[in-house]
């Protein structure tokens, strides 16, 4: 059997898992409120680089597991560079 490749799909990611809404919100350790806070544009607390939601339903929101890792691992490194120039916002 020959092996194809298909033009414009170069190595597509073939383990992206979805992550509930219910357990990005565990990961987070906050309460479901703040979270929303954290995806509406007129909030305070709005985090524009947060990862977007994927909806797979009127009431069923999914995020990429991935994306949720690589921004968990962005705050982790933000933290470690403000520790390293003197930063302490204890």
């Amino acid at each position: 059997m020959e092996n194809k490749i298909i033009t414009g799909i170069q190595n597509p990611e073939p383990n992206i898992e979805f992550i509930r809404k219910q357990d990005v919100i565990k990961l987070f350790q906050v309460s479901p409120a703040v979270f929303d806070r954290w995806q509406r544009k007129d909030s305070g607390y709005y985090r524009p680089d947060f990862p977007k939601k994927i909806k797979q339903g009127s009431n069923y929101v999914v995020y990429v597991r991935s994306e949720i890792k690589a921004y968990m691992q962005k705050l982790i490194d933000e933290r470690d560079n403000q520790t390293e120039q003197g930063g302490n916002d204890d």
